[in-house]
């Protein structure tokens, strides 16, 4: 049996994570020796969560389980990454899931989840690294951060709604930035890039759709500049995962590149924002242990 350690974001799926926290922690201790529950109490308190995950790993506690979504996991993981013989899951709570399907988990939360975690495989997948910032799932440039950080800020609607609105609002007034990658882009005008570990973002919308959480290399995804009717003829295909033929996409894999903008940008890390304009990313292979959901 084994112990788990229960990491709440009450901020996240709309206070999901903090109303399902009493069904989690009951069918855990039916399966485990000690459950121990830490609370966010405020959001994006670094110190805290570093205290609480010390303190976990103190009690020799070793499995560690995320009740939010992609960026409730991306804080854990900045500590919990650094640290040998432990293993992370995570239940879909959170806004977008991305992280939890790539897992293999429902893109909403059941009772069955939990005994889909309980009884998981547990595997090695690879990191990835940008700025000395660890991510699991994606990092976005341009585009599709400004609306995850639009969807952050906004009050009206909830859920995928509330994405798909600000996707419709960014598709009509975002303005590309000049960018480039040396080796792989020249300086010009570019709508986004999308960097995958995983296959999808921003709810399952799957920019980066070839990509393994286990291939040692990451998924680069660029859109260039594109006019709005271009935008709006081909927004489908993107939300599909058919936009790699068009003439404005480039993709491919490597181990790392470097980023340059002209301007400071936007961009986000599984879904948490920040700012820059440099931006050296890697990929660490079979860096983390998670549980994969049990068919």
């Amino acid at each position: 049996m084994n112990d788990f350690f229960i990491f709440v974001n009450p901020f996240a799926g709309n206070g999901k994570p903090l109303k399902i926290l009493p069904v989690v922690e009951r069918i855990l201790k039916k399966k485990s020796k000690k459950v121990e529950s830490y609370i966010l109490k405020i959001k994006d308190d670094k110190e805290y969560v570093k205290k609480a995950l010390m303190q976990a790993l103190s009690n020799k506690i070793r499995n560690f389980i995320c009740l939010g979504g992609d960026g409730t996991l991306n804080i854990l993981i900045q500590e919990l990454v650094k640290e040998e013989g432990i293993t992370v899951g995570i239940l879909p709570v959170g806004s977008g899931n991305d992280m939890a399907r790539a897992l293999g988990f429902s893109s909403s939360f059941s009772e069955n989840e939990i005994e889909k975690l309980v009884e998981g495989e547990r595997k090695f997948i690879d990191i990835g690294i940008c700025n000395g910032r660890y991510f699991c799932n994606s990092l976005g440039i341009g585009f599709d951060a400004k609306v995850a950080s639009d969807y952050n800020r906004s009050p009206f609607l909830k859920g995928k709604a509330k994405y798909l609105l600000q996707i419709f609002k960014n598709i009509l007034f975002y303005n590309s930035e000049n960018m480039e990658i040396p080796g792989f882009l020249e300086r010009q005008k570019v709508f986004l890039i999308s960097i995958g570990n995983g296959k999808s973002s921003g709810g399952g919308i799957p920019l980066t759709k070839e990509a393994k959480l286990d291939d040692g290399m990451l998924d680069v995804c660029i859109i260039k500049e594109a006019n709005i009717l271009q935008r709006i003829q081909n927004l489908a295909k993107g939300l599909k995962g058919k936009h790699l033929d068009l003439p404005f996409v480039k993709y491919f894999k490597t181990k790392a590149l470097k980023i340059i903008t002209e301007e400071e940008v936007t961009f986000h890390i599984d879904g948490e924002i920040f700012k820059g304009k440099i931006f050296d990313v890697s990929i660490l292979p079979k860096k983390l242990k998670v549980i994969f959901a049990k068919n």
